[in-house]
């Protein structure tokens, strides 16, 4: 398992890109590559799942490729699915 928490915050387009490649790599290995993340465009782009944590709680989880990261960004702000 590899645990990335805001992990292009301070990178390049380049960088994240090569950061990104490399999760996709891993996880494409069987290893769970966990994001702790507000960059939206880098969940949207790389997950299979979202869980969204509201208040130091998991608010829901959603399967990427079914939502919309509207739907996503509504429940970080509220706690709950549209």
């Amino acid at each position: 398992m590899v645990i990335l928490d805001e992990h292009t915050a301070a990178l390049s387009v380049p960088e994240q890109n090569k950061v990104l490649e490399l999760s996709r790599q891993l996880a494409s290995q069987g290893v769970a590559v966990v994001y702790i993340t507000h960059n939206m465009d880098d969940v949207m782009r790389v997950t299979n799942r979202i869980a969204v944590m509201y208040r130091g709680k998991k608010a829901g989880e959603l399967i990427t490729k079914d939502t919309t990261q509207t739907e996503v960004v509504h429940m970080i702000m509220t706690g709950r699915a549209n």
